[in-house]
């Protein structure tokens, strides 16, 4: 078991049934500080409960959205994951690779869209940023949301 950095915690099992934003807005330093070049780092996104509507046609997006404020006032498009309801089983784990080097704003956050015949009536999401090994890991629950 890896241990992830309680600052890089996008969400620890955050319930998800109606479009939201993620729990945790990171603060990754100074704005567009080159980050992650030597080693692929990945927003990781692991399903800690089943996902489930009245339709059985959800599908949630993920989107990885930057920020020069902490406001996330005008957010930037940083990566969108899409997944279908029939994916959202507990215990799956997907992940987004974050280009080497990425020039990134200072604020991180995560938007989680749901889409299908109606909300979700569960689901629930842990996220990260790491390297690709950095699954199964062990969240700290003391994770600072500065928002």
């Amino acid at each position: 078991m890896s241990i992830r950095d309680a600052k890089l915690v996008l969400a620890s099992e955050q319930a998800i049934t109606a479009t939201a934003v993620g729990e945790n807005v990171l603060n990754m330093g100074a704005a567009l500080a080159r980050w992650g070049e030597g080693e692929q780092l990945y927003v990781h996104l692991l399903v800690e409960e089943t996902f489930v509507s009245g339709a059985e046609d959800g599908t949630l997006t993920t989107h990885l959205q930057m920020a020069d404020v902490v406001a996330m006032s005008t957010p930037q498009l940083a990566g969108e994951l899409i997944r279908t309801e029939a994916q959202l089983l507990a215990g799956e784990h997907y992940r987004m690779a974050l280009p080497g080097g990425f020039d990134v704003e200072q604020f991180l956050r995560l938007n989680f869209t749901v889409g299908g015949t109606g909300d979700f009536t569960a689901g629930q999401v842990s996220s990260w940023i790491g390297p690709e090994g950095s699954t199964k890991a062990k969240i700290n629950p003391d994770a600072r949301n500065i928002a």
